[in-house]
């Protein structure tokens, strides 16, 4: 009787503490206690199906089959299921939008959860409002953007508008449609260098000027003052490109340039831009070297042969000049000067030389043609002013002229009036 209850209790421990390995072997128990053995051995099943059904709950499992019916310690976990996986469905509501979800046990979860839809359908109803509002702007906006679209079509600025990516035309206005329309050559240069230009732009505006060469399509070159400045355009990064003709301003503009600086006879710089020139340079401590080139013979020429024939006197020996390099400038009736850097006085008086022997020799006119001149050098850091350098060349070069010039009456020359 002891040997049977020891049995049934070493039994019972292995139901509760380990169902997998509980075994009993009923036929050798007593008959009176074999019944009991296998209500023991029912127990054990139940148990062994509950913790099995509990292990896949504590591990996530929702999916797992609950016990039949006849297993009651199941019973309170298939309700906890059940539960799980509501709350699992009403999760799965939360995260479609549907914040109208409450959970009525748990406790302090279920306080969190409540509270967490709660907030959730607030933020919703409060971002519904804003997107309505926003809606509404962005109906306005756009709504604005095609009456300012309309307007660009009365200006005579041209806009053109390209994305960031891409470089695609978003949008040109008459003006610009127009212009690319009967100025195909240079609309395809501004077009050129606009996009060319964007990759110097910055979150503000940038305003420039383009110079195009018209060609045969005009006979002037065209100018224009631009504005270029990022932008969201309909969603996407663009850049608004807006040209203004300053065409007519600019040509006055060079009028005045050339009229103030140029020599209108020999289309060479007068002395405003030879004095101009030279402050800058030795303002920026750049060394150059200063040539004074007086022309020979001038004076006869104009009272012989006429100053028309003087004129071209004066043309042939600046064009002549100039294939020395350097700004050649007229500052006098028969007086050049010319300023170049990268070179030495004494190399620039060998060019001059050089170029005064071969006017000798090639001199094909009706008079004598030559000329004199000097040169000095204005280091980086000058030691005179200005004015002291001028005077110190054009000392030497008259200098050379009574050491060098030869008198009309030793020159050999045709006078087709003699």
């Amino acid at each position: 009787m002891k040997e049977t209850a020891d049995v049934l209790f070493e039994y019972l421990k292995n139901i509760l503490y380990d169902p997998d390995h509980a075994k009993l072997d009923i036929d050798a128990l007593p008959e009176e206690f074999r019944r009991f053995g296998e209500g023991m051995r029912f127990l054990s099943e139940c148990v062994r199906e509950s913790r099995t059904f509990a292990k896949a709950m504590a591990k996530g499992d929702l999916s797992k089959t609950p016990p039949s019916g006849n297993n009651v310690l199941a019973a309170p976990v298939k309700e906890l299921q059940n539960s799980l996986r509501h709350l699992a469905w009403q999760t799965q509501q939360v995260a479609k939008g549907d914040y109208s979800q409450s959970v009525d046990f748990m406790g302090e979860f279920s306080q969190a959860f409540n509270t967490m839809t709660a907030q959730l359908k607030e933020r919703q109803e409060s971002l519904i409002q804003e997107k309505q509002i926003i809606e509404a702007k962005n109906l306005e906006l756009e709504r604005n953007l095609e009456l300012v679209m309309a307007l660009t079509n009365y200006t005579h600025n041209m806009i053109f508008i390209y994305s960031v990516e891409g470089h695609e035309l978003l949008f040109s206005n008459d003006a610009a449609k127009w212009f690319l329309t009967m100025r195909p050559q240079a609309g395809e240069k501004v077009l050129k260098e606009i996009l060319d230009k964007e990759p110097e732009l910055t979150d503000s505006s940038f305003i420039w000027e383009l110079e195009v060469q018209c060609g045969e399509e005009d006979m002037r070159d065209r100018y224009f003052g631009v504005e270029s400045y990022q932008f969201s355009w309909r969603d996407r990064m663009a850049v608004v490109h807006i040209l203004t003709d300053d065409t007519e301003r600019k040509n006055k503009e060079n009028l005045m340039t050339k009229l103030a600086y140029a020599d209108p006879l020999t289309g060479l710089n007068n002395r405003r831009y030879a004095m101009d020139l030279m402050k800058r340079w030795m303002n920026e401590k750049i060394p150059f070297v200063i040539s004074f080139v007086d022309i020979d013979y001038l004076k006869y020429c104009n009272d012989t042969l006429g100053h028309k024939c003087g004129d071209e006197y004066l043309t042939e020996t600046a064009n002549a000049l100039k294939s020395l390099g350097g700004v050649v400038c007229r500052i006098g009736g028969d007086e050049f000067i010319i300023l170049q850097t990268g070179i030495s006085a004494g190399t620039q008086d060998e060019n001059l030389d050089a170029l005064r022997s071969l006017m000798q020799k090639k001199c094909s006119s009706n008079y004598p043609q030559s000329f004199s001149y000097a040169s000095c050098e204005v280091p980086e850091s000058p030691e005179m002013s200005l004015e002291d350098y001028i005077k110190l060349v054009d000392t030497k070069m008259y200098e050379y002229k009574v050491k060098h010039k030869i008198p009309l009456k030793d020159m050999v020359y045709r006078d087709d009036r003699i």
